[in-house]
């Protein structure tokens, strides 16, 4: 290290940090130190007061290395201590670089507001998922962030099709850092949408603010359904940075890869790909035996390896799939009171493996039949109504046109009423859910395919 005045050399440091972090990051925990001390290689730099000493030490120690390693090289150390009296004030702050982020993220309190300790599903542990080449990679990521957070794949972006495991992962890396001590911030993409715009509406965005970037860990799920939701996307970008710059974890999930996300600005896009991209997909049939097999285990159930291998075999899409097709035999089974026999096991899965023959249903023929069956009328089925039964009625419509007829999100949501494509995700999805533990539900789509084929034979006859 050059002879130069401590100061002089923070300062250096401290500009290139502009760079580096955001501008309300800067100002909150960079304002105000001083370099003071020079001894070898040991920078001594002084802080305003013990709070800001301990989180530079534990939350920026990975984006301050960054920093003194480009100014004064890779072995040079920096430490800090808080309440040295300095004889000259500090030179004034450096002017921000063009296009730094608005102060609007900026932390306006002395000390973090934590959001509360998350409730993650119990079940959804490292040791309860079934490892197979569907997820071999994202295991192993999730597994390495969970033992050094914020150090290796930073962020981590799980992709792949709904239910086959992308939020077992995100828990399980949530209930290993909470384990460590670590400040975990686990939140649907939805319920972060939701907060924001309840926060801004009840002018609390500071806290709302506050409460992720206090966080050690951040896991998003499902984060695909920003799209579309511009305010929202701004500020989880500012977010993002300031998470990031801070050495704090994140975690995504999404349906599809970064790259497919095109509603989701490019600037955003290309921040998920800065770590590792980690690939879940459909389980093959040799980890889908394991998983049934696994899934009969811890429910104590005793079933045939042929009928567990049957529910394996007729069972491809997910893993949800998979346990709902399992759960729907063992609640057969029980029912029938007959001897355990793949005769009874593909019995109990017909009904679910019944598709309408000939062509898909068209749109307009599954609103008729959805009105009828529901007894609400097309103007609410399209309309913004929320009660109970338009909603339920709603959303199997927009179920049935995905999953039956085969019709894009797009042009689905302009059949009903002009919504956005991930409101009809969501839908379909929660209906894809639900079907796996609600009989009555199952029994109202199944009886709405079967309408739908007789009106489709008519048709054709």
């Amino acid at each position: 290290m050059q002879s130069s005045a401590p100061d002089r050399v923070w300062q250096a440091i401290l500009h290139h940090l502009r760079t580096l972090v955001t501008g309300p990051v800067y100002q909150t925990w960079f304002d105000g130190t001083v370099g003071i001390a020079i001894e070898g290689n040991l920078l001594t730099v002084n802080t305003p007061n013990d709070f800001v000493t301990e989180y530079l030490r534990s939350r920026l120690a990975g984006v301050v290395g960054r920093a003194v390693a480009d100014v004064a090289g890779a072995d040079v150390r920096v430490s800090y201590r808080s309440g040295t009296v300095i004889s000259e004030p500090p030179p004034p702050p450096l002017t921000p670089p063009p296009g730094a982020p608005s102060a609007a993220s900026a932390p306006l309190f002395s000390h973090p507001v934590r959001a509360p300790k998350p409730m993650l599903r119990p079940e959804y542990t490292f040791d309860r998922l079934v490892v197979g080449r569907c997820n071999q990679v994202a295991h192993s990521a999730a597994v390495a962030v969970a033992a050094d957070p914020g150090r290796v794949y930073n962020p981590l972006f799980f992709f792949g099709p709904t239910g086959v495991g992308k939020s077992h992962l995100l828990t399980a890396i949530g209930h290993e850092t909470l384990d460590l001590g670590q400040h975990v911030a686990f939140v649907t993409c939805d319920q972060f949408i939701n907060e924001f715009v309840t926060a801004l509406r009840e002018r609390r965005a500071d806290e709302f603010r506050q409460r992720y970037r206090a966080a050690d860990v951040f896991l998003l799920d499902d984060v695909h359904q920003l799209q579309g939701k511009e305010q929202t996307i701004e500020e989880f970008f500012n977010l993002f940075n300031d998470l990031h710059a801070a050495g704090t974890q994140i975690v995504l999930t999404s349906d599809r890869a970064p790259r497919s996300l095109g509603l989701i600005e490019p600037r955003l896009r290309s921040r998920f790909e800065w770590g590792l991209l980690a690939d879940v997909s459909v389980p093959d049939l040799e980890t889908r035996q394991a998983i049934v097999r696994r899934k009969a285990e811890e429910r104590q159930i005793d079933l045939p390896v042929e009928v567990l291998d049957f529910i394996a075999q007729r069972s491809a899409e997910s893993v949800r799939e998979l346990e709902g097709n399992l759960n729907r035999v063992i609640m057969f089974l029980k029912v029938q009171n007959k001897p355990t026999s793949v005769a009874l096991a593909a019995e109990a899965l017909r009904s679910i493996d019944a598709r309408p023959a000939g062509r898909p249903p068209v749109p307009e023929a599954i609103v008729e039949a959805v009105c009828a069956f529901y007894g609400v009328r097309e103007a609410e089925l399209t309309g913004k109504g929320r009660t109970a039964r338009v909603v339920r009625a709603r959303h199997v419509a927009m179920f049935l046109m995905h999953h039956d007829a085969g019709r894009a999100l797009t042009e689905i949501g302009r059949a009903l009423g002009g919504r956005d494509h991930s409101t009809v995700l969501h839908a379909s999805t929660k209906i894809t859910a639900q079907l796996e533990r609600d009989a009555d539900l199952c029994r109202e789509v199944e009886e709405l395919r079967a309408v739908l084929q007789r009106r489709e034979r008519r048709a054709a006859g």
